[in-house]
């Protein structure tokens, strides 16, 4: 973690185009960000982070089960 960053945080959620219907996809200890949908909607990528690295997991809409897509010591960011 970076010295005096411990307490920022993110997470994903997603909402109708109507306001309603508001739900929380990660957890706040997923630092998600830049997510990105797959074409068939079924799916989300997403860059996860513990403030050192960063890696890419991909989350299925039906069952809300989050899978790494990377791992390891890399920087990956910005999944499109």
């Amino acid at each position: 973690m970076v010295p005096g960053r411990e307490h920022f945080t993110s997470q994903l959620a997603l909402m109708g185009i109507d306001g309603h219907g508001f739900e929380v996809l990660t957890t706040a200890r997923d630092r998600a960000g830049f997510p990105s949908s797959s074409p068939d909607g079924k799916r989300l990528v997403y860059r996860s982070a513990d403030g050192q690295r960063r890696w890419l997991r991909i989350i299925e809409r039906a069952t809300n089960r989050i899978t790494n897509l990377t791992q390891g010591l890399g920087n990956d960011n910005s999944p499109a």
